[in-house]
């Protein structure tokens, strides 16, 4: 098999593609000419990606509301692939969590990816015998469903539950030949990250920077190619995985 493909013709729906990680992967289908729909909650976010990509549909929305969310994809759909990139996080100790923030970061992180896999997947469903092989759900989980992070007992905790949701997914759409794997990214200079304190941002620096095996910076672009590759048939056997995109932070 030849080391690229065209994702051409496809329907990709990427959650959260205002900006950042999402934009980027967004930003990427479009360019192989991939049909893209884009949600975001903020309009003028959107209004951004129609800007650099005109021919994307944007949709804007709000994920934490279940039916709207559902009827939405659903309607799109069949789709060939979803990339659930939306999410938040919270910079609490777990000594302070409120029920507030947790209804939130978990209504956004867990609850509403397992809402658009679940609509993705069912309009695949209802096509029966016609299902075909080479559809796919990318979600971005992060290498904190592994490593417990001052601060950040909450985001870790969602993310732990990105990827376990990751392989039962993978286990229930199989028969419907939807292939579900997760992305695990280290630290990226996001919006995601400014949400630490400096204080915490520098202990982290100290801790985790001289665990890195490779010295350049993760960029949004490593996380994108990683979404491609697991949306393409150059993965078609891998499924119930996460790909760890943290130059080794995670592994010593």
């Amino acid at each position: 098999m030849s080391l690229s493909y065209s994702f051409k013709g496809r329907k990709v729906l990427v959650t959260g593609g205002g900006r950042g990680i999402g934009f980027t992967i967004a930003k990427k289908f479009y360019e192989d000419g991939a049909i893209l729909y884009v949600i975001d909650k903020d309009q003028s976010l959107l209004d951004d990606v129609k800007s650099t990509m005109p021919n994307a549909t944007t949709i804007c929305l709000d994920l934490l509301n279940w039916d709207a969310t559902r009827g939405e994809i659903m309607e799109l759909g069949p789709l060939d692939h979803l990339v659930n990139n939306a999410g938040i996080g919270i910079a609490s100790s777990i000594f302070d969590t409120t029920e507030s923030d947790f209804d939130k970061i978990f209504g956004i992180n867990v609850k509403a990816l397992v809402n658009c896999s679940i609509a993705f997947a069912t309009t695949i469903k209802k096509t029966g015998s016609e299902a075909i092989p080479g559809r796919t759900i990318v979600n971005i989980s992060s290498m904190a469903d592994r490593l417990a992070m001052k601060g950040g007992g909450l985001y870790c905790g969602t993310k732990s539950a990105v990827t376990m949701f990751t392989k039962s997914m993978a286990v229930e759409f199989a028969p419907y030949k939807i292939r579900v794997n997760a992305i695990c990214p280290g630290f990226i200079n996001t919006d995601l990250l400014k949400v630490l304190d400096q204080e915490i941002l520098t202990e982290m620096a100290k801790t985790y920077n001289p665990k890195l095996l490779v010295e350049e910076p993760i960029e949004t672009t490593d996380v994108a190619n990683g979404v491609l590759f697991l949306s393409s048939p150059l993965s078609a056997k891998t499924t119930g995985a996460t790909l760890l995109v943290e130059s080794g932070l995670t592994i010593h």
